[in-house]
């Protein structure tokens, strides 16, 4: 009786050491084979800084959602309604809520490890981690664009109120001199460059407008016929203030350069739009050179220079004793 009570003792001791060594050591081994594979916080600071510092809200999304994928591998990831909410684990380690954080929404991830294993108090901490580190990002970036846009009005304001003053009284004391022209330019493009620094996105509509006021005035000015043409149904687009800038000094350039150097009695202007491109057809009938024998002067420097930036193109043929100048830019 004695033996078998001595029996049954080992036994349970031996369960209960067993249990006490076994159990710990298979979560251990199991910690040790998932943190292989887990990234660390310093390996996805770029990805971090990339979503923190993209500008389309889509695609900030789409790569917060690739960054969860890297970090998790879930099996669905799918956004919330709310924003709101703290980084938990659901469904008895099914699924793991991530909170939103500035325009991204708050996701919940399914099945960790491509459904190999299941979300742990681990991952919701790292989890904690990337949201306050991405926000602590997001946050630097919102003080940076804060101080470049007083700074960028600082400016527009030491150029309006010092270099406009003066250009504006240059203008009075040419009044009626061939220079006074020059110096009306000079405060054209002044306003243009104050406009790119300190101004709302334009609808393409009101900036042909604009182009088409200032065209027509410049042609009466030198007894040229303005003919301007343009597409009925315009796409309803906005021109940030530097495209409309950069476009508007072109078009600008193109109608100076006609008047200047060919004396027209005719410009016609064709301006045709899409979702997708702008396209400008500036033709003129004055006395001029082959354009094949032309030199790149600053001026069509100038112009091919921003066109480059934006994307676009410029191309000069003649036919019929006109000079066409197309100008094709990209609106997205």
């Amino acid at each position: 009786m004695a033996v078998g009570l001595g029996q049954i003792a080992s036994t349970s001791t031996s369960l209960l050491v067993m249990g006490w060594l076994y159990f710990p050591f298979r979560q251990w081994l199991w910690q040790r084979i998932v943190d292989k594979h887990s990234p660390g916080l310093e390996s996805l600071l770029p990805e971090l800084s990339g979503v923190a510092f993209t500008v389309s809200t889509s695609e900030q999304q789409t790569r917060w959602e690739a960054l969860l994928r890297n970090a998790f591998d879930p099996l669905e990831i799918a956004p919330l309604k709310t924003k709101e909410g703290v980084t938990g684990v659901r469904d008895e380690g099914l699924s793991l809520q991530v909170p939103g954080c500035g325009r991204i929404p708050a996701y919940e991830l399914r099945y960790a490890g491509h459904g190999k294993r299941l979300f742990s108090t681990r991952d919701a901490k790292f989890a904690t981690s990337m949201c306050q580190l991405l926000e602590q990002i997001m946050s630097g970036r919102t003080s940076y664009e804060r101080g470049v846009e007083q700074e960028r009005m600082r400016i527009g304001r030491d150029l309006h109120d010092n270099i406009g003053a003066r250009l504006l009284k240059l203008i009075h004391h040419l009044r009626d001199s061939p220079n006074a022209e020059i110096a009306r330019d000079a405060m054209k493009d002044l306003r243009t460059a104050i406009a790119a620094i300190d101004s709302h996105p334009v609808p393409l509509k009101n900036a042909l407008a604009d182009w088409r006021a200032e065209a027509g005035s410049r042609c009466e000015v030198a007894n040229c016929r303005l003919e301007w043409c343009q597409t009925e149904a315009l796409p309803a687009i906005e021109l940030i203030p530097r495209v409309k800038a950069m476009l508007e000094s072109v078009m600008r350039e193109t109608i100076t350069n006609a008047l200047k150097h060919a004396a027209p009695s005719r410009i016609y202007v064709g301006m045709t739009a899409d979702s997708m491109h702008l396209c400008a057809c500036v033709v003129n009938d004055g006395n001029i050179a082959d354009p094949l024998v032309w030199k790149d002067g600053y001026g069509l420097r100038n112009m091919r220079g921003r066109l480059n930036e934006l994307g676009g193109s410029l191309i000069i043929t003649s036919d019929n004793n006109e000079v066409r100048l197309t100008i094709e830019v990209p609106l997205t």
